[in-house]
């Protein structure tokens, strides 16, 4: 093995252990973030520094041959279905309106038809997600302002509409939540979520090069993107001096392919999840329990009986597995009943306390001896859910036009064509002054939902301190 390969294998393993070190640590938060962010930007930058790679903020991109080869296969076989899916792509990122204009041509009908019912499911799904109570979604005013974003301008104008929303929430409404948050691996979301990352970026990036082979667009190279140790997916690198001179619509199926496929990802991701479900629920039935982590006597003496460490399967000869199922259980009782616990330690009596309380901590895991089990069908279920989440969040985002996303550039792209063509020569200023207006804005929403609650916080603190 040679030496630069020894020292960034050496330079990789202490990036990640340095890594998991502080996210999985009890610092605030807030620290874990800028910890890890900065060990992950130090590592990468140390490896680009063994291999004389040019890295950005510890990001580096490790060119291959490795896909092209399946690219040009899929392209080959799959032309027009390829085609298609990129379409109607584009349509659902923009909407009825742009998908009238675009595709509202006399042989182009069954496209639209279909585009449009897409657009459709498209918007009301993520209308309905972005409620509390989806089943709202046609009376709760929100619901019908992003549905209509979403019928208009698609799941690009659906995103900024909920970023603006968010926005003005949090300026308005005390403690209002973000409605955008960095996703850290094992700080703001679980560490499983980074084989969900890296399938959703792959995805992205596979669709680009096989739309770039269906439309005749050499590709320069393909590979990883490794932040430090931290795969974040893969990369296609078009040939971008012939991409400007090839038409529009062929610009603008290469762009589309790639949310596209997340899209298509996120609907294959959520029936996996799904069927997942179905098939382990059964076959974990009695591996799980709740674990009592602590008894507080003083708040509830009827709960004496119970100590640290039993394992509750069964409340009065009814199954319980979670918290919410116990909760549901003493629910239905009086303060002062009696009920009649099954543990692994044999079946003991408690008192329902005040508030219909136990007194007692607990927590969902697995029973003795099914650890692995759980274990290992919690870890499927967890990956293919953040595989699901993160094709549709890598797709939206992905639409919005924000500098070096698709979206920027198909707006740009859409913009230049319509304002040379009335404009001529000046057209072209004014289609990218047009693009870098939508995508400041789009960025300071962004910031807005990422920042500002964070400030809101700090500042009663910094306020009373100096007081």
């Amino acid at each position: 093995m040679k030496k630069q390969t020894l020292n960034a294998t050496a330079i990789y393993l202490l990036d990640a252990v340095m890594f998991f070190l502080i996210v999985l640590s009890s610092l605030p938060d807030m620290l874990k973030i800028v910890l890890a962010i900065a060990t992950l930007g130090i590592g990468g930058a140390a490896v680009a520094r063994v291999y004389g790679w040019k890295s950005y903020f510890g990001i580096n991109m490790i060119k291959g041959e490795w896909g092209i080869r399946i690219m040009e296969s899929f392209a080959k076989h799959h032309p027009h279905l390829s085609r298609f899916l990129a379409d109607t792509g584009a349509g659902i990122g923009y909407g009825v309106i742009y998908s009238a204009i675009t595709y509202g041509k006399r042989q182009e009908k069954k496209k639209l038809a279909f585009m449009l019912f897409f657009v459709l499911l498209f918007s009301l799904l993520l209308a309905a997600g972005s409620l509390s109570d989806p089943t709202k979604v046609f009376s709760d005013p929100k619901g019908q302002a992003i549905l209509l974003c979403g019928i208009i301008g698609g799941l690009a104008l659906q995103s900024m509409a909920l970023l603006a929303i968010s926005a003005i929430n949090i300026l308005t409404v005390p403690n209002a939540p973000a409605g955008a948050q960095l996703l850290i691996v094992g700080v703001t979301v679980p560490w499983e979520w980074i084989f969900g990352l890296v399938i959703a970026a792959t995805i992205h990036e596979f669709a680009h090069g096989v739309l770039c082979k269906v439309e005749n667009l050499r590709i320069l190279g393909t590979g990883t993107i490794l932040w430090g140790f931290f795969p974040l997916g893969a990369f296609v690198e078009p040939d971008e001096v012939k991409f400007k001179t090839i038409p529009l619509e062929k610009k603008r199926r290469i762009l589309a392919a790639g949310p596209t496929a997340n899209l298509v990802g996120f609907v294959l991701f959520t029936m996996l999840t799904f069927a997942f479900a179905a098939i382990a629920s059964p076959a974990l039935a009695g591996s799980t329990a709740l674990k009592v982590m602590a008894v507080n006597t003083t708040m509830n003496p009827g709960a004496a009986e119970l100590t640290t460490g039993d394992y509750i399967t069964q409340v009065d000869g009814i199954e319980v597995t979670s918290v919410s199922a116990l909760s549901a259980a003493l629910m239905k009782k009086k303060t002062g009943d009696t009920i009649v616990l099954s543990t692994t330690e044999g079946e003991k009596t408690a008192t329902v306390g005040n508030n219909n309380k136990l007194g007692i901590m607990v927590q969902s895991v697995a029973k003795p001896g099914k650890e692995i089990l759980v274990a290992v069908a919690s870890f499927i279920a967890t990956v293919l859910a953040s595989t699901a989440y993160l094709n549709i969040a890598i797709g939206s985002i992905n639409l919005v036009p924000l500098f070096i996303t698709d979206g920027a550039r198909i707006v740009s792209e859409e913009l230049n064509a319509a304002f040379k063509s009335r404009f001529g020569k000046k057209g072209e200023k004014m289609a990218s002054r047009t693009a870098t207006a939508i995508s400041i804005a789009a960025i300071l929403l962004i910031a807005v939902n990422l920042v500002l609650p964070t400030i809101l916080k700090t500042i009663p603190a910094i306020t009373s301190a100096l007081g």
